[in-house]
């Protein structure tokens, strides 16, 4: 048996160790998350490609937009308690879950005024929040409260004391806004409580009233608003939320996509329309800021620029609705287990071997692109069923056989081309060896000078 045959024999074992330890390479960059970037490029690509997902059944903005702040042109922000108020009271006679206010109230109208030196306060002004704090009382209602750092520790800043005496559950109707965000910046996941969350120290600023604890776990907005609206049993909620790591959230589609109402559409005199009426009904109500230069807008998977294609920033109270959306309809999106991802990616790495191991390396480079588009179109089928299909570590992997495979296709070549450099070598000597004993026995020698006899 030739050593050449001997070595086509053990080709089969050679790229079948080429294809498993490719797998395993790219199966423990993958689980380590070095690979992560790569596939959050890939699932934001996937975002932008499909657009809108889903239909936004379980939740509307009530948006404090250009027009409702047109409806109140002289009243500073501080002082819209009663039209807060007034909204609360025409979303529940429509039918609201639950309302979220995602709006920082940290001060009063009577402490604002006196952070202008007013020490003598109309009387009117004292009763100013009246009806907002009734409305508060009445129940179904959260607030916001925004975490802030300090020396490590991130204490939660309260709304005022006035506000937070009148919620029924006081710290327990304080959902944080806080977002969770990939390290390059955007939103893509979601965390449904906190657990160990200190409220925020006593002093001054943050006074932190007698006998209030901080709730754990602490519910994000989005989250507890859904358990306010008890859409889910809320011992089951907690058991089936709390403690759990980010999980993706399932947006509905691009900015704009959740419904909206004009906060002036629930404070004028006329009051709602039947369509209106029939929009709130039975949905968890988010009231947030989107007016331009609000300053809360944040990068989510569809603000991806892909030539023409891409979106704006999403607001910061569309989130916390996409988050309730994804609290209600958990099935909308999952992470495909790694050993099942690992066995899709090994018929992929398989086919690259042994194309690259029979073809031309041009046939080889188109196989490659061609195998790298199908393992991208395969996550995309999966995105669109609602799995999240890590395609990075597919992509890796078939650079990894290509690269593996090539070399041993020019190891097997130079082998072969020095076998038969050898074999020529022995040939050329054979040869020569015979061409010189034939003319020993036949050549006549010459002397020096003189003719040659015929």
């Amino acid at each position: 048996m030739s050593i050449l045959t001997h070595l086509d024999k053990r080709r089969p074992l050679a790229l079948a160790a080429v294809v498993l330890t490719s797998l395993a390479a790219v199966l423990a960059g993958t689980g380590l998350g070095l690979l992560s970037n790569m596939d959050r490029w890939c699932w934001d690509f996937n975002h932008v490609l499909a657009g809108r997902r889903h239909d936004p059944s379980s939740t509307l903005i009530v948006s404090l937009d250009a027009q409702a702040l047109a409806a109140y042109p002289n009243t500073p922000l501080a002082f819209w308690g009663p039209q807060y108020a007034k909204a609360i009271e025409r979303l529940k006679m429509a039918g609201a879950a639950s309302i979220a206010l995602d709006v920082l109230l940290g001060i009063t109208p009577e402490q604002w005024l006196r952070t202008l030196g007013a020490d003598n306060i109309p009387e009117a002004l004292l009763d100013y929040d009246q009806g907002f704090d009734q409305a508060l009382a009445q129940g179904r209602v959260v607030l916001a409260a925004r975490p802030v750092r300090d020396k490590g520790a991130i204490p939660v800043p309260f709304p005022a004391r006035e506000y937070l005496d009148a919620l029924p559950g006081k710290l327990e109707n304080l959902g944080l806004t806080n977002l969770h965000r990939d390290s390059d910046n955007v939103v893509r996941l979601m965390v449904a409580a906190y657990a160990g969350v200190q409220s925020a120290p006593n002093t001054a600023d943050f006074p932190v009233p007698e006998g209030y604890a901080a709730p754990d776990p602490w519910w994000t907005l989005g989250v507890l608003a859904v358990r306010e609206a008890g859409l889910l049993g809320k011992a089951a909620f907690s058991d089936a939320l709390a403690g759990r790591s980010p999980e993706p959230i399932a947006f509905c589609g691009p900015p704009g996509t959740i419904p909206r109402l004009s906060l002036a559409a629930l404070t004028r005199e006329e009051g709602l329309s039947n369509d209106e009426q029939a929009l709130i009904a039975g949905r968890v109500v988010f009231i947030g800021a989107e007016f331009e230069g609000a300053g809360d807008r944040l990068p989510t998977p569809y603000s991806r620029r892909f030539l023409w294609l891409g979106h704006r920033d999403m607001s910061g109270v569309e989130i916390h609705a996409n988050i309730a959306e994804t609290v209600i309809n958990p099935g909308r999106l999952g992470t495909v287990p790694l050993w099942l991802a690992g066995l899709l990616w090994l018929p992929f790495l398989a086919g690259a071997a042994l194309v690259c191991d029979r073809s031309s390396p041009w046939k080889g480079k188109g196989a490659k692109a061609a195998l790298i588009g199908a393992g991208w179109a395969l996550g995309l089928v999966f995105f669109l069923a609602g799995k999240l299909l890590p395609v990075a570590g597919l992509i890796t992997g078939l650079g990894m056989v290509f690269t593996s495979v090539s070399g041993l296709r020019m190891t097997r070549a130079e082998r072969e081309r020095a076998r038969i450099a050898r074999l020529l070598d022995r040939q050329a000597s054979g040869k020569a060896a015979g061409c010189n004993e034939g003319c020993g026995s036949e050549a006549r020698p010459v002397r020096n000078g003189g003719r040659r006899k015929p």
